[in-house]
């Protein structure tokens, strides 16, 4: 199949299916588009099922035999695959892994972790001739989750050709569990990626938020899109943010969101000052979230933000936080900057 065609179709299921069934030749070139994202294809309960049983039949014997569920009544229906389908999958989705695993009848919960530890070795492992392009990790299965990616054999040359990270987790059960030191694992998988990565998108909880920024801007040169939300010691991410911005040099698009408990704890204004001072010229797309926000914090940003890319801007806050006053005030502050073209559009949303 002629190059433009696989382009046009890779997102046309119907049509991919039709065209296993030309020849042997755009079988085996279709093959590949369809297992890169399986997820975007498997929603329904019975197509889940075809698609475990699929992924158990790659499994080697002795992986088999250390799992406790019946292999016999998969092997009976299922014929061994003619494709190692597992070696085409490029968006790695923790959880949609953990779908599969924890949402089949067959398995009993007792033999679920077993089931889980072999399936990502299978997945993950230094024999893997394609490595994967994006990985989303999100912390659903909290009871579950005692595994740390970058312990896996081959992790490293899996994830070294990572373009876009999401992860979603908390200190004591995070997605990658690491025992009061979650961003260890956060940073081995950004170190890894060798600086393919251009999307970063983390909810963290973390105590080591600077060794986290270090690992960002150390290993990703190539960074356009970072969302990081922090919920404790938010002001150690001031200390090492000038570095990302110097480093990242073709950041377009930042967000930001804060949840510490404390209203007024993250300083707002020196973060606004480094931004000012040290943003790449392409970064103008921000994102803010706070349970505050001050005034003259914007005001500073503003005054300094001269002779740049007019700004396209949203902030949330907490509606408790902020009386109809001082609303006001706060679009009277946009509103004066948009005439005097330092921001191009702005969004204001209660969270």
């Amino acid at each position: 199949m002629p190059e433009p065609q696989q382009s046009q179709l890779k997102h046309d299921k119907k049509s991919l299916y039709s065209c296993l069934f030309v020849n042997k030749t755009w079988c085996e070139t279709v093959v590949p588009i369809l297992w890169e994202n399986p997820g975007q294809y498997h929603s329904y309960s019975s197509s889940m099922n075809k698609l475990f049983k699929t992924i158990i039949l790659h499994l080697s014997e002795e992986s088999r035999d250390n799992l406790g569920i019946d292999i016999n009544s998969i092997t009976e229906t299922y014929q061994r695959p003619l494709f190692n389908y597992i070696d085409y999958w490029k968006f790695l989705d923790i959880s949609f892994i953990e779908d599969l695993i924890f949402g089949r009848r067959i398995i009993k919960n007792s033999s679920a972790s077993v089931t889980k530890n072999e399936i990502l070795k299978l997945f993950i492992n230094k024999n893997r001739n394609t490595k994967f392009n994006h990985l989303f990790i999100q912390d659903k299965y909290k009871k579950y989750y005692d595994y740390q990616l970058h312990h896996i054999s081959g992790a490293e040359h899996c994830f070294s050709n990572l373009e876009s990270f999401y992860c979603q987790g908390d200190v004591d059960q995070n997605v990658m569990k690491t025992h009061r030191a979650p961003s260890k694992s956060l940073v081995n998988l950004i170190e890894s990626t060798k600086g393919h990565l251009t999307v970063i998108d983390i909810t963290y909880n973390g105590i080591d938020n600077e060794r986290l920024i270090q690992a960002i801007y150390q290993n990703c040169p190539n960074l356009r899109y970072l969302k990081i939300s922090l919920m404790n010691n938010t002001n150690s991410l001031i200390s090492e943010f000038e570095n990302l911005l110097i480093n990242c040099k073709l950041l377009i698009e930042l967000i930001i969101e804060i949840y510490d408990r404390y209203i007024n704890l993250f300083s707002w204004d020196k973060l606004f000052i480094i931004l000012a001072k040290s943003a790449p010229i392409g970064l103008f797309k921000f994102k803010f979230h706070s349970k505050r926000f001050e005034l003259e914090d914007f005001k500073l940003f503003f005054d300094n933000w001269k002779n740049r890319n007019p700004i396209l801007l949203t902030i949330g806050y907490n509606p408790f936080s902020i009386n109809l006053k001082e609303y006001h005030q706060l679009i009277d502050l946009f509103e004066k900057y948009k005439v005097k073209e330092i921001i191009k559009k702005y969004f204001i949303s209660c969270l």
